[in-house]
C-alpha cells in the first residue's frame, strides 16, 4: 500500500487515485461527472470533475472530487479558493463529507477533506485547514504517507482519524523525543541535564521555525531551504 501511494506522490493522476480509493474505501463507487460550472472561468481552475462517492451502509455519502489548476500549487496557494470551490460543490448536493484533489500539471496535489455538519435546513462546513495535506515530488511527504499507509475509509470516521491533525501530532511526537535526546545528550561544555535539555529545546525551536519559514516559501522560495 505504501509504493501505490508513494507513486501518487511522485505523479498525480485521476486514474492512481481512482484504484486507491478502490483499495481503501469497500464503499467507494467510481461515478465520472463535470464540475466546471461551480466556477468561473476567470478563476484559477482549468478543470473539476467527480470521480466517484463512498457510500456508506448508514445512508451518509462522500463525494470525492478532483480539480486541475491552472497556476502551479505551493504549499499556500489559492486556499481560499480551492475552499469555496469545495464547499460550492458539497452545497450542490447532500453529502456528509467531500474529499476534494486539487493538482498542478507538475504533480503537485493538495488532498483536503471537508465535513458537513446539519443543523436542522443549516449546513456547517468544517475549516480547510483542519483536514488537508499538500504533497510535492520533491518533497519527503512523510506525513501524508504515514496517514494513508494506514488509511481505513471503511466508515467516515476512519475517514476523519486518517486526516486527523492530533494522529499526526502524536506521531511526531514518537519521532521527535528520541532525536531531543540525542541532541542533549551531545551537548558539550556541562554537565548539567537541566541546561543540556534547555539547549537542545532552544536548537530544536529555531529548526522547526526555519521549517515553518521554510514551508511559507519565505526563504527565498526553496522549500528545500534546510535540506540543501
Amino acid at each position: 500500500m505504501f509504493e501505490n501511494w508513494n507513486n501518487l506522490c511522485k505523479k498525480f493522476t485521476i486514474e492512481q487515485l481512482t484504484n486507491l480509493l478502490r483499495l481503501v474505501a469497500p464503499d467507494f463507487r467510481p461515478r465520472r461527472g463535470f464540475l466546471d460550472d461551480h466556477f468561473r472561468v476567470d478563476e484559477t481552475f482549468d478543470k473539476a470533475e467527480q470521480i466517484g462517492t463512498i457510500e456508506f451502509s448508514d445512508a451518509r455519502t462522500v463525494i470525492v472530487g478532483a480539480v486541475r489548476t491552472q497556476d502551479d500549487l505551493t504549499a499556500r496557494s489559492g486556499k481560499l479558493k480551492q475552499y469555496n470551490l469545495a464547499k460550492s460543490i458539497l452545497k450542490s448536493g447532500n453529502h456528509n463529507a467531500g474529499i476534494f484533489a486539487f493538482y498542478d500539471t507538475g504533480g503537485r496535489f493538495r488532498f483536503s477533506l471537508i465535513t458537513v455538519t446539519y443543523h436542522g435546513t443549516r449546513r456547517q462546513f468544517s475549516t480547510f485547514r483542519r483536514y488537508t495535506f499538500f504533497v510535492d515530488p520533491e518533497l519527503p511527504n512523510k506525513t501524508f504517507l504515514q496517514q494513508m499507509q494506514q488509511a481505513d475509509f471503511s466508515a467516515l470516521a476512519g475517514i476523519l482519524e486518517t486526516f486527523s491533525l492530533e494522529a499526526v501530532s502524536d506521531e511526531f511526537y514518537k519521532e521527535f523525543k528520541p532525536c531531543f535526546d540525542a541532541i542533549s545528550d551531545a551537548v558539550q561544555g556541562t554537565a548539567e541535564i537541566d541546561l543540556k535539555q534547555d539547549f537542545a529545546l532552544l536548537f530544536a525551536i529555531r529548526i522547526i521555525f526555519l521549517g515553518f519559514v521554510q514551508k511559507k516559501g519565505w526563504l527565498g522560495n526553496n522549500l528545500k531551504f534546510l535540506q540543501d
